[in-house]
């Protein structure tokens, strides 16, 4: 009899641990203003539903907080939505509990995790960071502006003596084939013919 009782024990406890809680894992750290996953493993034996429950032992008065009912085991994970209320700490643990009235109590637990505050060191270094962000971005723009208009002017001319008139002045006519020769070579023309007027006096006398 003795024997019969014991392997009924036996039977019992293999059949509730086969249900197990895979995560969150232990040392996990959840926010719960945001969803976050309870997932599982089952086995043909587990019973076909269950209910989730969120506890802490380790805190007094304990907490307990009703989360889903009348989950599908062979689902194998549940979205926990948003949750308010739940203070920050450690010793947190999700309980999925039997919903057969004969036989009440908890068929398997997730690992203990934390429960950490909503939002805490991200809010304020975001915006810290968008701030400064904002600022090196307009100095940024600024700068391009003012090195924009800078370069927009137009370069001066060096000041030096006599540059400007040599740069204005007008190449000389010489250098240019084009340009018309020179009027000297009009002079020129009463002194030959003086010179031949000379020499037929002088032949004349010859003759």
């Amino acid at each position: 009899m003795q024997f019969a009782i014991t392997g009924c024990l036996i039977a019992l406890a293999a059949s509730v641990a086969a249900l197990q809680v895979n995560s969150p894992a232990i040392g996990a750290v959840l926010d719960l203003s945001k969803s976050n996953a309870v997932t599982w493993s089952t086995v043909n034996t587990d019973p076909s539903s269950f209910n989730i429950v969120l506890v802490n032992n380790h805190v007094n008065p304990s907490f307990k907080l009703a989360i889903a009912s009348n989950v599908q085991s062979s689902s194998g994970s549940f979205t926990v939505s948003p949750q308010s209320g739940v203070s920050p700490g450690d010793g947190y643990q999700f309980n999925l509990e039997s919903t057969d009235p004969k036989n009440t109590g908890i068929l398997a637990q997730s690992q203990q995790f934390t429960v950490a505050s909503s939002g805490s060191a991200t809010s304020g270094g975001s915006a810290s960071s968008a701030s400064s962000t904002s600022s090196a971005s307009a100095a940024s723009d600024s700068a391009g502006s003012s090195a924009t208009s800078v370069s927009s002017l137009p370069t001066p001319v060096s000041a030096t003596p006599g540059s400007s008139t040599k740069a204005s002045t007008p190449a000389s006519s010489s250098s240019n084939p084009s340009a018309p020769k020179s009027s000297g070579g009009a002079a020129k023309l009463p002194v030959v013919a003086g010179a031949g007027s000379i020499l037929m006096g002088l032949f004349a006398l010859v003759l």
